[in-house]
């Protein structure tokens, strides 16, 4: 019994590290990308229509996919997962509580349009954990029949 509890909270703590590993690391890699296009349009001498190349928007495609496929492995990390439903809701947590101490950070010394982007980034993400959560009966019921 105790060999099974123990395998248990090792699972859960292992897939929520993990977890939170990936979520930095993405999160941050976007963000990044998001305000150094910010600064470019703020600081540029380009208009808007000028500053959309070829190049750009083929940037902001692999961006709009990086979010995509970061909505993807989180969806993963919640199927994966010893308890689908509970993960999804520690996952949610712990964006949450991480997004406000960063915004919280921030406010204080950023303009509004460079806090944006995190918000916005973190909100695909809950977007993505909530469609899961509500899904997940269907998802669950599917890999039983199997």
């Amino acid at each position: 019994m105790y060999n099974s509890k123990f395998k248990l909270v090792l699972g859960w703590s292992l897939f929520i590290i993990v977890f939170y590993i990936f979520w930095l690391l993405a999160y941050f890699v976007l963000a990044k990308f998001a305000l150094s296009e910010i600064s470019n349009f703020r600081y540029g001498n380009m208009g808007l229509s000028e500053a959309l190349s070829l190049g750009n928007i083929f940037w902001y495609l692999i961006y709009i996919g990086g979010i995509a496929l970061c909505m993807y492995v989180i969806r993963l990390f919640i199927v994966k997962s010893p308890a689908p439903k509970s993960a999804a809701l520690i996952y949610a947590v712990l964006i949450v509580i991480s997004e406000a101490v960063l915004v919280k950070g921030l406010a204080d010394s950023s303009p509004m349009i460079n806090i944006f982007p995190h918000i916005a980034i973190n909100t695909c993400f809950l977007f993505g954990i909530i469609f899961t959560y509500f899904k997940q009966g269907a998802v669950g019921l599917k890999t039983q029949a199997d």
